[in-house]
């Protein structure tokens, strides 16, 4: 599963949000803090059932249990945004201590990353698991989510974003996509499970989250791997901060 796949969830004509009923809240836990308690474990928890919902009506994927989980989440900072106690978006950030910790990142599962990352001498911070309720996809949510992972950023000194976007396989030939696409540099890193052919030659509807991070000036891998668990085309993204387009340069404050 890729490292952003439900970034894929926002449409570009998620434009409509719902009444929110009481002030977002944002919370950070943080899974190695000794402030994790059973409160939080309990907010970890909503928060993969949110993901799990999500990736089941975006890819049909039955989980383990019943549940989205893995062993990086016992490693990660956890953002959680709550309308009240209802928990309407997560994400889950891996900086480089604890992937060293974990032996990789999450993103080195699907791309072979030992040389590129070997070769960047700053922290990086790996954003996965994106999700957002349905009824709160839009600009406002998205933003309160960047306002989170600027914060565990700053905390982690981190310098780049890293992760991976997820596109269902049946949405157009993301490869072809890929090769197309102008503007936008690419990285020539080795997916570690090539994509099928594409039965379809109309490139595929990219997820909103991923134009934004072309916009803000992210490079991207030049070909896409194949998760088979997901059915998913999983394209690599890599964004340091120095490339950051000035018109996002709020974004990381």
């Amino acid at each position: 599963m890729s490292s952003m796949s439900a970034d894929s969830l926002l449409s570009s004509n998620d434009v409509n949000e719902v009444k929110i009923k009481n002030k977002i809240n944002t919370v950070i836990i943080d899974t190695q803090s000794r402030q994790f308690d059973n409160q939080a474990e309990q907010l970890l928890l909503k928060a993969q059932e949110l993901r799990t919902n999500c990736f089941k009506e975006q890819f049909g994927v039955v989980f383990d249990n019943d549940l989205d989980a893995d062993r990086y989440d016992e490693a990660c900072f956890h953002l959680i945004l709550l309308d009240g106690e209802e928990v309407i978006a997560t994400a889950r950030l891996l900086d480089s201590d604890r992937a060293n910790l974990l032996g990789r990142f999450y993103s080195d599962s699907e791309f072979d990353l030992q040389n590129f990352l070997r070769d960047y001498p700053y922290p990086v911070l790996e954003i996965g698991r994106t999700c957002i309720a349905n009824n709160y996809r839009g600009a406002s949510v998205l933003m309160q989510l960047w306002q989170g992972i600027a914060q565990v950023a700053e905390q982690v000194k981190a310098n780049a974003f890293m992760g991976c976007c997820s596109i269902p396989i049946g949405a157009g030939d993301v490869n072809a996509w890929l090769a197309n696409l102008k503007g936008t540099p690419k990285i020539d890193i080795r997916p570690k499970h090539r994509l099928p052919l594409s039965l379809l030659s109309q490139p595929p509807v990219v997820p909103s989250l991923l134009n934004m991070y072309l916009r803000m000036g992210a490079n991207v891998a030049s070909h896409a791997c194949f998760d088979p668990d997901f059915h998913c085309a999983d394209v690599f993204v890599w964004l340091p901060f120095e490339q950051f387009n000035p018109r996002y340069q709020h974004f990381l404050r």
